[in-house]
């Protein structure tokens, strides 16, 4: 599952299939309309045997335990240990060079702490109710999108953080929404919501990357 300009696109849908006698199913428009669950309808109308995607594909921020749980249990069928990204391919001695696991997480101060947005998201997403969310800022500003049919309120969403990171990374305030902004690959764009809490919503920037879904 990827663009078919990305390189990513040309070895590992084009180029690999074809050499290996395989057969790709391709389809236009963003793989998140109407929902994001046509991956998998795409999946299994079609009997696919083999799925490659890029990561933001499960998520578009730094997997969240319960996500990562879902995708090796249910997708992976637990081939991999924790941590772990894919296993080694035959031929190839498998050596750690550099220990880096990732990105750098963005860190916020509160209150003297040094805190993850991700462990803010990580504590919102540990409730039933909700489907995604996304921190941002220095002074913290959270969003949640609740999954359908269910409801909570902001003092809700603001005791859960509470209760498991503790009073200092409580944000300063917290908005239930329905979508958030994102790029084509499904990545949650940051910049624009910060924009929008500082009323600068007519300074947002390229926003050619911004799915079609959100540019109307």
């Amino acid at each position: 599952m990827a663009d078919i300009g990305w390189i990513t696109g040309h070895t590992y849908v084009v180029y690999d299939p074809l050499a290996c006698g395989g057969t790709s199913v391709l389809f236009e428009s963003t793989p998140l309309y109407p929902t994001p669950s046509r991956y998998w309808e795409v999946v299994a109308k079609h009997k696919i045997t083999h799925f490659y995607t890029a990561p933001t594909a499960i998520l578009g921020e730094p997997i969240d335990p319960e996500s990562w749980k879902w995708y090796n249990e249910i997708v992976g069928r637990n081939g991999c240990s924790p941590g772990s990204a894919t296993l080694p391919f035959f031929g190839i001695d498998l050596a750690v060079l550099d220990s880096i696991t990732g990105k750098e997480i963005i860190k916020t101060e509160a209150e003297g702490h040094r805190i993850s947005t991700a462990a803010i998201e990580s504590a919102l997403d540990a409730l039933p109710t909700v489907a995604e969310t996304a921190a941002i800022g220095e002074s913290v500003h959270a969003f949640a999108i609740l999954k359908p049919n269910c409801s909570i309120d902001v003092k809700e969403l603001a005791l859960q953080i509470r209760k498991v990171i503790g009073p200092f990374a409580m944000p300063k305030k917290i908005y239930i929404v329905s979508d958030l902004p994102k790029t084509r690959s499904g990545k949650i764009m940051r910049r624009i919501l910060r924009k929008s809490i500082s009323n600068e919503t007519d300074q947002l920037g390229d926003l050619s990357t911004l799915s079609d879904k959100y540019s109307g």
